[in-house]
């Protein structure tokens, strides 16, 4: 699956735009797409953290922080982890 294919996908189960994952609100469903986004490029392409950041508009840094918050909210918050797999079910078909 393409970085697009991925993207498209994540925008269509959360609800959100490309534009939106780019910008800069701070609204929760957003901030949780954007760490599901980085997460999922990073483990399903072979683009690394700096051109993952190149994509969403984002320093390279900021990747590493959203993945970072996406192993800790994983874990800690339901709502959270419920939005992450309902993408990762999506991605694999199972939708």
């Amino acid at each position: 699956m393409t970085d697009k294919e991925i993207t498209q996908v994540v925008c269509a189960v959360l609800g959100v735009s490309e534009d939106d994952i780019s910008g800069h609100s701070r609204w929760c469903n957003l901030v949780f797409a954007r760490f599901i986004l980085s997460m999922f490029l990073l483990e399903r392409t072979s683009l690394d953290m700096e051109a993952i950041a190149e994509r969403m508009h984002r320093q390279t840094k900021t990747i590493a922080y959203y993945v970072e918050r996406y192993r800790e909210d994983y874990n800690s918050f339901p709502r959270f982890k419920a939005k992450a797999d309902a993408v990762r079910r999506a991605l694999d078909g199972e939708v």
